[in-house]
């Protein structure tokens, strides 16, 4: 025997039926599936699957049956293992060419926040609200210096740059001895050949490498792309990066074994090295991204800047001062005013703000690194500039011109470096901590 009012506890379409059939059938008006009216998910079959509205979509009912009698060591297809009923939020003063942040609500209440640093450096969402409604309990902050992980684009690209920042600033304090590095003042040609222009060309080629692979970081995983051009909600894991947190080993921790839950197998790297590199891309086209052409600048820099370390070689220029400031000077000029470009760039993804300059309201790693990159790259500027300044008219003086290239060009570089330095050893712990 049922009482007048036992189908409150049940699904929205069994709800509207019993109160066409009450004499107050008027006073009762149908059921909402907004939101914040939605029904308890306890009393729901499927609660990832969304209320009666979002049932009608196509697949809605199947999909339960699916999970049910899937078979034991069988996972999901991608399309039946995504929430019907997502919703996204977007963040920053640029939404059209830089999403600095998206919240995400699966079909389960579940709210997520993705930052686009932490989003293409590897980082796991961070959860905002569980799915019973109530914020995650706070977890102790698990600090990790160093690790290998040999799968993470981002980790490649922070340990070519620290070696072309370490090779950079070996070769800037040996020209500051001029003993050891001045072939003008006392050294000899072979050693100051050797500890100066060898060393910043391995040095730019590092410089190289790494700008390309922080190009792939981002094509990879490009928050302000995947926002505007894909119709599929965001992977609950995080990025193509943040995958490889799987390599760790041992247990996750309990928001990893949350999202591990609505992240099947489908999402997982490859298991062999050429597929995981097969998997990547390689080259992709985004100019409605500002963090891409950030990106490419960089990469073009860096290879703008090779180039003058090559010219720097003996042997190559042949046409005297005026062949040097055109195949040296002007190039690492242009190559430091294009790395100031991407390190603003990169500050307005962590500031998301119109002012960079002025500190986000939380602190996070990602600024202090983005605060490094940009000083390391004014400093290169200044030094590059100060190469234009006329050159002693005898060889061996210790006149202006060679204080300006000591303290402006050589100890530009070399702090600049040591910005650089400091900023690649920085994200290690951005990378590698939970």
């Amino acid at each position: 025997m049922t009482t007048e009012n036992d189908w409150a506890a049940r699904c929205d379409a069994v709800r509207d039926l019993h109160r066409s059939l009450l004499p107050s059938a008027e006073q009762h008006p149908l059921a909402q599936t907004l939101p914040d009216l939605r029904i308890a998910d306890e009393s729901r079959i499927a609660p990832e699957v969304g209320s009666a509205s979002i049932l009608a979509q196509p697949g809605g009912f199947r999909r339960e049956h699916i999970q049910a009698e899937l078979p034991p060591g069988k996972e999901l297809h991608q399309y039946a293992a995504t929430p019907l009923n997502v919703h996204l939020t977007r963040d920053g003063f640029m939404q059209r060419f830089l999403v600095t942040g998206v919240t995400q609500e699966l079909g389960d209440g579940t709210k997520l926040l993705y930052e686009s640093r932490p989003y293409r450096r590897g980082r796991l969402p961070k959860i905002l609200r569980l799915s019973t409604g109530l914020p995650p309990e706070p977890l102790p902050p698990t600090l990790k210096l160093c690790g290998f992980r040999p799968r993470s684009v981002p980790y490649w690209t922070s340990v070519t740059f620290l070696c072309g920042a370490l090779f950079f600033t070996a070769g800037s304090v040996a020209w500051m001895i001029p003993a050891v590095g001045d072939g003008a003042h006392g050294a000899p040609q072979w050693e100051a050949q050797l500890t100066v222009t060898d060393t910043y060309l391995v040095g730019a080629v590092f410089f190289v490498v790494g700008c390309y692979a922080g190009f792939v970081e981002v094509i990879n995983a490009n928050l302000t792309e995947e926002v505007h051009s894909s119709t599929e909600p965001l992977n609950p894991i995080g990025s193509v990066h943040a995958r490889s947190v799987r390599e760790r080993g041992g247990s996750f921790s309990r928001s990893e074994a949350q999202l591990e839950a609505w992240s099947k197998s489908t999402h997982m790297q490859p298991e062999t090295w050429p597929g995981w590199l097969l998997s990547l891309h390689w080259w992709r086209f985004q100019p409605n991204s500002l963090l891409w052409w950030g990106a490419l600048v960089q990469l073009l820099s860096a290879g703008i800047f090779l180039l003058a370390c090559v010219a720097g070689l003996p042997g190559v220029l042949q046409g005297g001062r005026d062949a040097e400031v055109y195949l040296v000077f002007i190039p690492s000029l242009i190559g430091s005013i294009g790395f100031v470009f991407a390190s603003w760039v990169y500050l307005f993804e962590v500031t998301s703000s119109p002012n960079p300059l002025l500190p986000p309201r939380t602190l996070s790693v990602g600024y202090f690194i983005a605060l490094l990159n940009l000083a390391g790259s004014g400093l290169y500027t200044v030094a590059s500039g100060c190469y234009f300044y006329p050159e002693s008219e005898s060889e061996g003086e210790y006149d202006t011109a060679y204080y300006v290239s000591e303290w402006g060009v050589r100890f530009g570089y070399a702090i600049g470096s040591l910005c650089f330095v400091s900023s690649a050893l920085l994200a290690f712990p951005e990378i590698l901590s939970e």
